[in-house]
């Protein structure tokens, strides 16, 4: 009787490749009016789209500039302007139908001058995970075929899915206001969960404001808002025994401030379209074949290696840190910082050691400094940064996606040339865990197997060998080595006599 395989696909969902580029994107960026000084320039990178043809993976963005600039009667004024760009990077293992989980981050910008015209440079980092479909087969038995089972679970991706929803929020401040300088936002995960057909995230919405205040002193002054959100999204194969994880980007962002002077105070609407990239996961706990033999053939049992990722956790916490810097030019006796904007953080290095994280990054940061004659000026300041945090998350097999943002900074001069940066660094990292489950999905028939016509045979014990090593060395169902043997006690102690009675065949 030939072997009769049953068997079932498992659809996983997982990565399979992640691709990274560097790209210098250039935008000229003219100006109506004569300029004395540039103060600062704040970049924005924002996907618009990326995709998979043909072996190519192709991502189109925007980097939005905002110039704070002094012009030639040293008035404040802001210019903005946008560019778009286009990377594509080629991979042998990409395939249509596959799915990208992209991450944008501006690693420097560069001034330069030619005229009334600046040419403004940046160095984007693109990183990408790619996600791929895949059937897997294994086998849970069949007919003519005696298998041993263990327990295991699979835990699987239910899809990536992209999404944008829109965020409105209002706040107000106690001063007026003449105009917003520049704004930074972010959107920082800090938990997710799943409902039935919809995932919940839940996050910190960080604003970075500079304004420019209404009143004689016309000085620039930094608003930070950190204000909690819930965010929903639908998700039709989810429910709440899920796992999910979700990485938020704004993708579009638009301020409007209105001042009253009667009351001294002004209003600052927000509009913000928020892009998430949310996955969700099952578990199924079930058995697979470990091993498997015939009475009638002989085969060897094929195995293969299902590798999967599953959400382990994640953590936020807010470091604080105090450095001491020097400043790139002397400051001016009788000067103050006005506002201080962090311009990029890098991570420089992460490790995932006893639970304990290590960070070690670099902050760069522009100044507003105001001298005694009143002129504003800026000045910029690069240092390192080293955090220690526990964690509590064993870091065997574990995969980390690490964001760092400066949430808060502050400078003080200590000397002409000497200042402290202090502030906090809201630190939020998603942890996956790396499994792998052996499953046995075919069998190679060698030959059939030669039946013993004995009336009965006598066999000798292995020592440690267990009931369904002693089955399939005999070609015998454990049942059938238990019902002719019942006084064996497993495992063996290798001294016992195994007594096999057999039907003769005519």
């Amino acid at each position: 009787m030939a072997i009769s395989k049953m068997k079932e696909n498992l659809n996983l969902y997982n990565a399979t490749v992640t691709l990274s580029d560097t790209l210098k994107v250039e935008c000229s960026c003219e100006f109506q009016t004569s300029l004395s000084e540039i103060l600062s320039v704040n970049s924005t990178a924002i996907l618009l789209s990326d995709e998979i043809k043909n072996g190519v993976y192709k991502c189109v963005g925007k980097i939005i500039y905002t110039v704070c600039y002094k012009d030639a009667e040293n008035n404040l004024q802001k210019r903005e302007c946008a560019c778009e760009f286009t990377g594509k990077i080629l991979n042998d293992e990409l395939h249509d139908g596959n799915l990208a989980k992209t991450r944008l981050e501006i690693l420097r910008t560069e001034v330069c001058e030619n005229g009334n015209k600046y040419s403004l440079t940046s160095t984007v980092f693109v990183s990408s995970e790619i996600y791929a479909q895949e059937t897997k087969t294994y086998i849970l038995g069949g007919e003519n075929m005696l298998v041993k089972k263990e327990p295991a679970e699979f835990t699987y991706s239910l899809g990536v899915k992209n999404c944008t929803l829109p965020i409105m929020e209002e706040f107000e401040i106690n001063y007026p206001v003449s105009e917003v300088l520049f704004h930074k936002e972010e959107l920082i995960v800090t938990g997710v969960q799943c409902g039935l057909g919809n995932l919940i995230i839940d996050g910190d919405l960080l604003f970075s404001i500079f304004l420019l205040q209404n009143g004689k002193s016309n000085d620039i002054v930094k608003e930070t808002k950190i204000i909690p959100v819930r965010l929903e999204t639908e998700y039709d194969s989810a429910d709440p025994t899920s796992l999910a994880k979700a990485t938020c980007y704004i993708k579009d962002a638009h301020l409007a401030v209105t001042s009253y002077e009667d009351s001294f105070k002004s209003v600052i609407k927000a509009d913000l379209t928020a892009r998430i990239v949310c996955e969700a996961f099952k578990t199924n706990e079930t058995e697979i074949v470990v091993d498997a033999f015939s009475k009638t053939d002989d085969f060897t049992l094929e195995k293969t290696e299902i590798k999967m990722r599953a959400p382990a956790g994640r953590y936020s916490t807010d470091a604080k840190f105090c450095e001491r810097v020097f400043t790139p030019e002397t400051v001016e006796v009788g000067a103050k910082i006005l506002a201080v904007n962090a311009d990029c953080v890098k991570i420089v290095t992460q490790n995932l050691l006893d639970g304990v994280l290590t960070l070690e990054l670099v902050v760069r940061a522009t100044a507003f400094i105001k001298n005694t004659d009143g002129a504003i000026y800026s000045s910029k300041y690069e240092f390192p940064v080293t955090i220690k945090e526990q964690v509590n998350i064993n870091d065997d097999n574990i995969f980390m996606d690490l964001t760092a943002t400066v949430s808060e900074i502050y400078l003080r001069l200590i000397t002409l040339n000497e200042a402290d940066a202090y502030g906090t660094i809201k630190i939020s990292a998603e942890f996956d865990t790396k499994k792998s489950v052996l499953v046995a999905f075919d069998t190679t028939v060698i030959g059939e197997k030669k039946p013993n016509d004995s009336a009965y045979s006598v066999f000798l014990a292995l020592k440690g060998e267990d009931l369904w090593d002693l089955s399939k060395r005999l070609n015998l169902s454990p049942s059938e080595v238990e019902t002719q043997n019942p006084d064996l006690t497993f495992p063996l102690n290798g001294d016992e006599q195994i007594i096999i009675f057999r039907r003769r065949t005519k």
